[in-house]
């Protein structure tokens, strides 16, 4: 009975060794899948900041754009006008 109990005993401190062993690889491959959606995330962060500032980039040439336009339109209609005077004066 003696070394049966021993036998039980080395064999429960096998079965943690392994399961240890076990998490220890485990842990191992999460840091591992960690640090790889870490600079998964600081990638598409980075893309993120971009597209940003290309956005607010498109914005501002909009807002240009729509600004010249008006402008364009109100230097169309004095021409018009004064073109409509020239020919009243022939």
């Amino acid at each position: 009975m003696h070394e049966n109990s021993f036998e039980l005993l080395e064999e429960k401190v096998l079965k943690a060794v392994r399961t240890i062993q076990d998490l220890r690889e485990e842990g191992r491959r999460f840091e591992t899948e960690c640090n790889e959606l870490q600079a998964k995330y600081d990638e598409k962060n980075n893309e993120c900041d971009r597209l940003r500032r290309e956005v607010e980039d498109l914005r501002t040439k909009a807002q240009t754009a729509a600004t010249m336009e008006q402008k364009r339109r109100t230097i169309e209609e004095k021409v018009g006008g004064l073109l409509s005077k020239l020919d009243s004066i022939e």
